[in-house]
């Protein structure tokens, strides 16, 4: 974008045709595009830094939270397949017995 801006202030330094109006019109018009991305930039540079002071917040004491949490959530997952194994085996086990009876 910057260099998009530095080309149209060069295209516009070398059209001599152009009336002196317009050009100060056209050179208002880049100095406020560099402006604005001059303030996009900043808001880039502040949103970054937040994003930064957050993950900082989530390790705590040498430990990921968001690790730790998708750790507890696979072992519960994973005992909840065991559960589900043990309910099946004795439903088996309880049907062969009512089987011998």
């Amino acid at each position: 974008m910057q260099e998009q801006i530095e080309l149209d202030r060069k295209k516009l330094a070398e059209r001599k045709d152009i009336l002196e109006e317009e050009r100060h019109k056209i050179s208002r018009e880049l100095e406020k595009r560099q402006h604005d991305l001059a303030g996009i930039k900043t808001d880039h540079d502040s949103l970054l830094q937040k994003l930064q002071g957050l993950e900082k917040q989530i390790i705590i004491g040498g430990e990921n939270l968001l690790e730790k949490a998708q750790e507890q959530e696979k072992l519960l997952e994973e005992s909840s397949k065991e559960l589900e194994e043990r309910k099946k085996k004795e439903l088996e086990l309880k049907k062969a017995l009512e089987e011998k009876e």
